[in-house]
């Protein structure tokens, strides 16, 4: 009989006289394969996120652009004005989007 099928004995038999029946291997191999699974679909949607996140603030950035031109028409003091504007929107975009996943973020 294949070890990792059989449940009635000890993988390890001296590990019994101190913790009792130990768990089937394959049992344990399973349930570690699930873990794995779960943290790797995690990891998944975190790109996913990110990517999606990203491309909302370039979509946004590129809005923000063509809308700045349209109001400024030309007055190159009010096109730089609503530049820093679209900067601050830029850093805000960035620090969202570096703390999106950061562990020690409350």
């Amino acid at each position: 009989m294949n070890e990792l099928t059989n449940t009635s004995r000890p993988a390890i038999p001296w590990m019994s006289r101190f913790f009792g029946s130990t768990p089937a291997p394959a049992s344990r191999l399973g349930r570690e394969r699930h873990v794995v699974d779960d943290e790797a679909r995690l990891e998944v949607f975190k790109v996913d996120g990110a990517y999606a996140v990203t491309g909302r603030i370039m979509e946004r950035n590129a809005q923000l652009t063509s809308q700045r031109h349209q109001l400024a028409r030309g007055d190159d003091l009010l096109n730089h004005m609503l530049a820093e504007v679209q900067c601050n929107f830029l850093r805000k975009a960035a620090q969202i989007q570096a703390d999106m996943y950061d562990p020690y973020r409350p």
